[in-house]
């Protein structure tokens, strides 16, 4: 749902390459999210033999709330490191977001 909300919609076959998993596992995910009104799937407007999954409003809120947890988890785990931690952590951050692009 991430890169819906920070893409826009996409199809199920970009959805899949993006996140490095089959087509089939995408599908059955897509069926779970939209059986919750998290996603809506519609046929493509261009080319109506597509489909275009779109992140709905229930589902953009569940992910804020779930990157509400995940930034408390991480505030309360960094507040828990010593100064000399939490510094070698930052100066370790340019090469830990430059590994993250190369995934």
């Amino acid at each position: 749902m991430t890169h819906l909300l920070r893409e826009g919609p996409s199809s199920p076959t970009t959805l899949a390459r993006n996140e490095r998993v089959t087509s089939q596992a995408v599908a059955a995910h897509l069926a779970n999210l939209e059986a919750r009104d998290l996603v809506s799937r519609s046929r493509d407007p261009r080319d109506g033999r597509k489909v275009v999954v779109t992140i709905s409003s229930p589902g953009r809120s569940a992910l804020r709330a779930r990157e509400g947890v995940v930034v408390d988890s991480l505030t309360r785990a960094l507040q828990e490191l010593t100064r000399s931690e939490r510094k070698a952590l930052s100066d370790a951050a340019p090469l830990l977001a430059l590994l993250a692009d190369r995934l």
